[in-house]
């Protein structure tokens, strides 16, 4: 699976990566829609890649924990917090181009692994 084959994220993603290029600017309502459904992209795709069943008490940070790739899981904890930052905290977040940037990068690389990367460490 790549996230080319995530129909509802690609066109988003897309969209917003073009517009953040052309004029490093996105509006607040963007910015958390970004990080909201990055974060939540990437933890389905690795959720459901991985096979990890969730139990009726499992956290995110749980499902979070049994992601074998160290990268994704490091990136999957940053997201958490940028998303969390996006929605409620930091005003200062919001013009953080390289939280952005990074986002971009990211998440096409951790869509693009197959589940044989998922489950290594690096």
């Amino acid at each position: 699976m790549s996230l080319s084959s995530i129909p509802y994220f690609k066109p988003f993603i897309s969209s917003l990566e073009l517009k953040y290029n052309n004029n490093n600017s996105l509006s607040e309502e963007e910015i958390r829609n970004l990080f909201s459904r990055a974060y939540y992209t990437i933890f389905l795709y690795c959720r459901d890649t991985l096979f990890i069943e969730p139990s009726l008490n499992d956290s995110h940070d749980n499902i979070i924990k049994a992601i074998p790739n160290i990268f994704t899981k490091n990136t999957l904890i940053r997201l958490k917090k940028f998303r969390k930052e996006a929605d409620y905290e930091e005003p200062s977040f919001m013009s953080n181009r390289s939280n952005i940037l990074s986002l971009f990068r990211n998440v096409d690389t951790i869509l693009s692994f197959s589940k044989e990367q998922l489950e290594s460490k690096r």
